[in-house]
């Protein structure tokens, strides 16, 4: 039974991807858009986090033909204010 269980062991090691030599950076800033304005984080990927500490506040507006319900014109601003200086740039 211990034979068989260290047998197991040995090809679970095998199995298992090697270790990274160095870590994976690969967060970016995102291309500031209106919908950014919502998100908790200014980058891409896991391994940057950005402090939100953060009020958003934005306004939509839309004029769509009454006859057709057809959008005719979208129009939206906003704005972030920070309740601190960010740390992560």
């Amino acid at each position: 039974m211990a034979d068989e269980l260290s047998r197991i062991a040995a090809a679970l090691d095998r199995m298992a991807p090697a270790p990274l030599s160095s870590p994976d950076f690969d967060s970016a800033e995102l291309t500031f858009s209106y919908r950014q304005l919502f998100r908790t984080t200014r980058f891409s990927g896991f391994d940057r986090l950005a402090d939100a500490n953060q009020f958003a506040l934005g306004v939509t507006s839309r004029l769509i033909n009454p006859e057709s319900g057809v959008e005719k014109v979208t129009a939206s601003i906003g704005q972030v204010f920070h309740f601190r200086d960010q740390k992560v740039r």
